[in-house]
């Protein structure tokens, strides 16, 4: 199951959702909402933490791959746009290009993370966003107040697109205005090609009908506007003081004329957009997903204006889930998505000190000893995978009888097995099973999970897999069809190499083998890149000539989960 919970922390309420994103469509499995108290003697932090401690509690969740978000209008965005494509190229000039376009914060006190907006043949476009570490400072200590440790910390636009995109609401490349409200702010996307283009935040809000209704009851608080300052720099536009004093003067049973100020906010947006297309709709979330703003705005912008029922688009047991829980969930159901591997544009600004690390990795235990020796010689013991299917073994050694085949090879995997556990065997067909034990105990005994998604066993399983595939799928051509020559596949060598940085597991896999010529060697690698879960395949150094004449050559896989 891979289950996963996203955390929203707004001005007012802490949302908690927890999600199975294992099936066709996310199952949401809980979410629970919580106030976060005012109280004048205490601060907003320890009440937001109180609240996040809360939420935990009552969805028993707290060991749960958790990511949670801070608000964009924390964050400076900048397009930016660079000569090349390569993304190592780009992490390495990130900075310095982001360092020319603001001016309010040193670089050396942000933390800053990308997603592509489009790639070209001169290079690429990227939307750049910059968090104040002072500002991950304090997040990560109100998670540590309420005992939690996130994987991953993203902006809530980022967010809510990851759940519109995941659940059907982006299903063109036409663009697409996103207009997200909170109690306080008002976040605007705009789409294009299925990708966001420009994001801006707004401290401006429209009241949602039970606020209008509460503020009827009592007219002396009918003033929307906050002045609460937000920390840091905020790349939005502002109202200006005479639409400030106009916004203090409207009557809140006048409804179309906050409309109004959100339909020129709009209008300015896309102006500052640039070459933008203007959008074909503009799509209402959160505070704002309700069929009067809807209207309203439609009549202001004379552009079609919809909402998105996030609660008929994916599986949950809530029997009273209506629009009204769709416009509660849409920040935290993209997060514990992302949570669950389901993240569209997988930013992350939990890096270089603020890099999420599990405890075990910082303590060298026995067991931890062991665990690295055993994935060091996982693929020793793999080996019996190829020695069970006899088709295998004539296509890797070419042996016309199973008497030529090394009976020793289950010896040299006990004996492994012996130095590895200090204990005897005595039954050499049982190593691989105890290997198999061995790693399991070694894992349990660190006393944390182990955050690499699959074991090197998993890997070799694959590879088994592949070569089995490739001998089924060519034995019995024509020599002419296989480069003029049999059948011919020994893999020497095989390296399986697992690392986690910044809350990603990258997995590389490096293969050493002959092939009979260049022509088996290419139909290899074609066949190995259709296989889950390696996408890629590339040769590595040069191709070589052994003594028999075969093809000496190296191939490089790699597989990066974030």
């Amino acid at each position: 199951m891979a289950k996963a919970v996203g955390v929203e922390i707004n001005e007012s309420r802490v949302k908690l959702l927890s999600v199975d994103a294992g099936g066709k469509r996310p199952k949401i499995l809980q979410f629970h909402e919580v106030e976060i108290p005012v109280d004048p003697a205490r601060s907003w932090e320890e009440g937001a933490a109180d609240a996040l401690k809360t939420a935990f509690v009552k969805t028993k969740s707290s060991k749960a791959k958790v990511v949670v978000s801070i608000d964009s209008g924390e964050a400076v965005l900048r397009e930016v746009s660079l000569p090349f494509r390569e993304d190592d190229k780009i992490r390495r000039t990130i900075h310095s290009e982001m360092e020319s376009l603001i001016h309010n914060h040193a670089i050396e006190d942000l933390v800053v993370d990308y997603f592509k907006i489009d790639e070209h043949e001169k290079g690429s476009v990227l939307l750049a966003a910059a968090v104040p570490k002072a500002v991950l400072d304090d997040r990560l200590s109100l998670c540590q107040i309420a005992g939690v440790d996130p994987l991953a910390i993203d902006l809530d636009v980022s967010a809510i697109f990851n759940t519109l995109l995941h659940t059907g609401a982006i299903d063109s490349d036409d663009p697409l205005l996103v207009v997200y409200g909170t109690p306080k702010f008002t976040k605007i996307l705009h789409i294009e090609n299925k990708r966001p283009t420009s994001i801006r935040t707004i401290r401006f809000s429209l009241p949602s009908p039970s606020t209008v209704k509460q503020e009827r009851k009592d007219r002396e608080k009918a003033a929307m506007w906050e002045t609460r300052e937000v920390k840091g720099p905020v790349p939005i536009v502002v109202l200006d003081d005479h639409e400030h004093s106009q916004f203090d003067e409207l009557d809140f049973d006048a409804q179309s004329g906050l409309v109004e100020i959100l339909a020129k906010e709009i209008s300015r947006f896309l102006l500052a957009t640039g070459g933008a297309r203007d959008p074909k709709e503009i799509l209402l979330c959160g505070e704002y997903e309700h069929d009067e703003a809807a209207q309203l705005l439609e009549a202001a912008t004379e552009i079609p204006v919809a909402t998105h029922p996030i609660h008929e688009k994916v599986d949950h047991s809530f029997p009273d889930a209506g629009p009204e829980f769709s416009s509660r969930i849409g920040v935290p159901l993209g997060l514990a998505m992302k949570g669950a591997d389901v993240d569209a544009l997988q930013l992350d600004f939990r890096k270089d000190r603020f890099s999420f690390k599990k405890k075990y990795e910082g303590v060298k235990t026995t067991a931890m000893v062991t665990l690295e020796l055993v994935i060091v010689l996982l693929a020793a013991f793999a080996l019996q995978l190829y020695f069970k299917a006899e088709d295998l073994k004539l296509a890797f050694y070419g042996r016309q009888s199973m008497e030529e085949v090394p009976n020793s090879v289950l010896d040299y995997q006990n004996m492994l097995y012996m130095n590895v556990s200090g204990e005897n065997n005595e039954d050499p067909s049982q190593a691989y099973s105890l290997m198999k034990k061995l790693y399991r105990e070694s894992k349990m005994a660190s006393g944390q999970e182990n955050p690499i998604e699959y074991s090197a066993l998993d890997f070799w399983k694959k590879i088994a897999e592949v070569c089995r595939s490739f001998h089924n799928r060519y034995r019995g051509q024509s020599a002419k069809n296989l480069g003029d020559a049999d059948l011919y596949l020994l893999l020497k060598h095989v390296r399986v190499n697992q690392q986690i940085r910044s809350g990603k597991v990258t997995t590389t896999v490096e293969m050493k083998a002959d092939a009979a010529n260049q022509q088996q060697l290419e139909l290899f690698r074609r066949e190995f890149v259709k296989i889950t879960p390696f996408q890629s395949a590339e040769l590595t150094g040069a191709v070589g000539n052994t003594k028999e004449g075969r093809k000496d050559f190296t191939l490089k896989y790699r597989k990066e989960d974030r």
